[in-house]
């Protein structure tokens, strides 16, 4: 019988705990999404706790609405100033990014230079292209989003945006 008693009581504490238990949940007064010409955005308001962490390699929210982006296309770019055309892939990338300069007169490739930079706009790698194939080593790179930002004689001529994996 106390064996009974035991088990029966076991069983309805588990069920109760279970029925408390709220992973992930928020109530919030409202929320809804906004976007414009420039992006999305998705808000809630009413949210009373969160957690935020920074460091150099970027921020996280916990308890708040993350975007989660993936982007399968190759990106190509024709200048018709220069009469080159840019190519990068893959994206995303696991190890090696391939950029490709091609151009009708070589003289064109002479002073270009590329920046890996961050999400924060904090520059990674910046190396003079001295050839029509550059190979961009991110296999010690964390998983995340970086852009790749082209010169040419100071000016910007390209930028993409580089999913990690």
């Amino acid at each position: 019988m106390i064996h009974t008693k035991l088990i029966l009581t076991l069983v309805l504490m588990m069920g109760l705990g279970l029925q408390s238990a709220n992973a992930q949940h928020s109530v919030n007064t409202t929320g809804g999404n906004a976007s414009n010409e420039n992006g999305t955005v998705s808000y809630s308001i009413g949210q009373i706790v969160y957690s935020a962490y920074a460091d150099s390699d970027g921020k996280v929210s916990e308890g708040v609405q993350q975007p989660y982006e993936i982007f399968l296309i190759t990106s190509v770019e024709e200048l018709e100033e220069l009469d080159l055309e840019l190519t990068v892939f893959p994206n995303p990338v696991v190890d090696q990014l391939h950029l490709i300069l091609t151009a009708q007169d070589l003289l064109q490739l002479s002073d270009f230079h590329y920046r890996l930079l961050n999400l924060n706009g904090k520059t990674l790698k910046s190396e003079t292209i001295i050839s029509e194939l550059t190979l961009i080593d991110m296999s010690r790179k964390q998983p995340g989003v970086y852009f790749l930002q082209l010169h040419a004689s100071g000016e910007n001529i390209g930028l993409f945006k580089i999913i990690k994996r």
